[in-house]
């Protein structure tokens, strides 16, 4: 099943509530497209996120500055197993990509070829400009 959900996280956590509750679901893989501000990512690239934290939660003075309320951390981890299901799938992508379509082409559209990189995400409401 193929959903789209909206921009913004509570129109994603409304679409993920709606597929578990009502379409009985047993995984959801999220995507989305992001800026980026580590120096390695370009145009193109794709991030897979080991770990994710919700940079603008601020739920002081009752907790510090990036809990997550009732939950007892401050960030989520990824399973590895799904982690590496998501690699193995990217990386059959950017070949396939690559053998589609001529080199010219990527240069063209990207900065660079597209490549995959795993590392830690960050996620908030407003969009960021640097």
């Amino acid at each position: 099943m193929l959903v789209f959900s909206r921009i913004g996280k509570v129109a994603a956590a409304s679409v993920a509530t709606t597929l578990f509750n009502f379409f009985e679901i047993d995984f959801l893989l999220f995507t989305g497209v992001a800026g980026a501000v580590h120096p390695e990512l370009n145009i193109g690239h794709i991030m897979i996120g080991s770990k994710l934290y919700q940079h603008d939660i601020d739920a002081g003075p009752l907790f510090p500055k990036f809990h997550i309320p009732l939950t007892g951390r401050d960030h989520f981890v990824a399973h590895e197993e799904f982690l590496k299901c998501a690699e193995s799938c990217i990386n059959d992508f950017i070949k396939e990509l690559e053998h589609h379509l001529e080199s010219a082409i990527i240069a063209e559209f990207f900065a660079e070829p597209p490549k995959l990189l795993r590392g830690t995400i960050a996620t908030g409401a407003p969009f960021i400009m640097l």
